[in-house]
């Protein structure tokens, strides 16, 4: 679930900055503010501080599962062609939803791995999320050449947001079931002065 959640953040990710600035123009935006929007992106990712903060204040699971979500909504109020204002408040989102839920999931998954074990499952789980920033900026472009209108774009993008936030949250949905059982096949725990 953490490398699909990745993969699905990892296209996003690409697919937007790949694309953001030709979706905009197409929707009839100036040239400042279609090339404004990679700043606004950029910016977005830099509120990943906060969301740090945030995640030693709240737990880092509960933040990392809601910042999927905003950035589906924040891609999906990019549908309606907004004010330019708005349009750099939602990308920002967006950003922190993608570059910034990228850098918050690798905490995340460091500490849901025992320690013998977290180098396997980080490095597992940046590899296989890479195939998301190779399909990533071809995403959006099949999108293009469908003839989709400015909204499906955006929802396209969105979907992946979606079920990437959507597996985070089944992780912590499994881990507070299992949590206090002792994973199958372990040997159960001596107690001390036993032979």
């Amino acid at each position: 679930m953490f490398r699909g959640a990745t993969l699905c953040c990892l296209l996003v990710t690409f697919g937007v900055s790949a694309w953001l600035p030709d979706l905009l123009h197409g929707a009839g935006y100036s040239l400042s503010v279609s090339l404004g929007s990679l700043i606004a992106l950029k910016a977005g990712a830099v509120c990943v501080l906060v969301a740090g903060w945030l995640a030693d204040k709240f737990g880092r699971k509960r933040v990392v599962v809601c910042t999927g979500p905003a950035s589906a909504l924040s891609l999906t109020g990019l549908s309606v062609a907004p004010p330019p204002v708005l349009v750099y408040a939602l990308i920002a989102v967006v950003g922190l939803g993608t570059v910034g839920l990228r850098t918050l999931s690798n905490a995340y998954v460091s500490s849901y791995y025992p320690a013998r074990a977290r180098a396997t499952g980080l490095g597992l789980n940046l590899s296989v999320g890479r195939i998301g920033g190779i399909v990533g900026p071809t995403y959006p472009g099949f999108m293009v050449a469908s003839g989709l209108g400015l909204g499906g774009k955006f929802y396209a993008l969105a979907v992946p947001a979606l079920i990437g936030a959507g597996l985070l949250a089944a992780i912590l949905a499994s881990r507070g079931a299992t949590k206090g059982r002792r994973p199958e096949g372990a040997a159960p725990q001596r107690m001390s002065g036993s032979a």
